[in-house]
């Protein structure tokens, strides 16, 4: 987490607070290279994320859990409770 900057030119450079340790830290594109520093993600690599990510809530045309490879028409997955 930052202060909000217009000039995508200044978030490189910028100081950034990791929100889970509230410790200072820097962030990069590409691979981190070191303590300190973590890596974003593009807009594209968000969606390729959600695009490549598995239906929880429904099983394959096999009956199976769904993968991210699983193609057809899906299944509703029976849930049953358990203990409160």
């Amino acid at each position: 987490m930052t202060r909000f900057e217009k000039a995508s030119g200044e978030w490189v450079t910028a100081t950034y607070f990791n929100v889970r340790t509230g410790e200072p830290c820097r962030i990069t594109a590409g691979e981190p290279t070191g303590k300190g520093v973590i890596a974003v993600r593009s807009y594209l690599s968000v969606l390729n994320a959600y695009v490549n990510n598995p239906e929880s809530k429904f099983n394959g045309p096999d009956g199976k859990q769904c993968c991210s490879w699983t193609r057809g028409v899906l299944q509703r997955m029976h849930v049953v409770a358990g203990e409160q």
